[in-house]
């Protein structure tokens, strides 16, 4: 039995146009939400295929095992989930040992000097279950020791690592796909989550598109 489980979320922020009345001079609330309602009703939905559909067939090719259950091909991904409902995938060990194994968070924490709640390599510790609550044990600007893993798992405790895409080559390349395909900002977290925890992450909202991949031991997860 795994003493962790390992998942790292690769999120995808849209950068959509059109949204002019959002900038609009101040008015009240009925007729702001009424100008938001006329903007988001002209703006295409993400899922429309790409007219670059053609030179991405590379990226579409390299993340195709994220949604490989029925199998898909990437355009019935995006008619069918994308934006629309969750998919649940097992793309399989040969494909996601590669990008990140357990060893390699030890190593990276080792190489990047992650500090704990600074921006750019940065590091939470969270307390389980909780509303993303920090563990005040560990201020802001400390340094993340080489062993963070073990002492998680001693503690109890979540570990966040924010923005991998910056410091693992790997995380790095499958972003820039991911970003590519779906046009979209892209970063990639990294939650460490100890065995033995009723709840590792209370149910919270997202406001946008997420891929969850389970990297080292085994996690329930819920989407609701």
């Amino acid at each position: 039995v795994a003493l962790v489980a390992v998942a790292l979320i690769a999120v995808g922020v849209a950068v959509v146009g059109g949204l002019s009345a959002f900038a609009q001079p101040r008015k009240d609330k009925k007729t702001r939400l009424k100008d938001v309602n006329r903007a988001m009703s002209k703006v295409t939905r993400l899922s429309v295929p790409s007219p670059m559909e053609a030179q991405l067939a590379p990226d579409c090719a390299a993340l195709q095992p994220l949604w490989t259950s029925k199998p898909y091909s990437c355009l019935e991904f995006l008619r069918h989930h994308w934006e629309l409902s969750p998919l649940l995938s097992e793309p399989g060990a040969a494909w996601l040992s590669p990008l990140l194994s357990l060893a390699n968070v030890t190593t990276m924490v080792r190489m990047w000097p992650f500090r704990f709640m600074e921006p750019h390599a940065a590091a939470v510790m969270l307390v389980p279950g909780s509303n993303f609550q920090l563990d005040a044990r560990w201020a802001r600007g400390t340094d993340v020791p080489d062993d963070v893993v073990t002492v998680a798992v001693r503690e109890q405790r979540v570990l966040a690592l924010h923005n991998l895409e910056l410091y693992w080559p790997p995380i790095a390349k499958f972003c820039q796909r991911v970003g590519r395909y779906f046009h979209a900002a892209v970063q990639a977290n990294l939650y460490v989550l100890p065995a033995g925890l009723d709840v590792a992450l209370a149910p919270h909202a997202d406001s946008h598109s997420t891929f969850v991949l389970q990297m080292h031991g085994a996690a329930q997860w819920a989407v609701h």
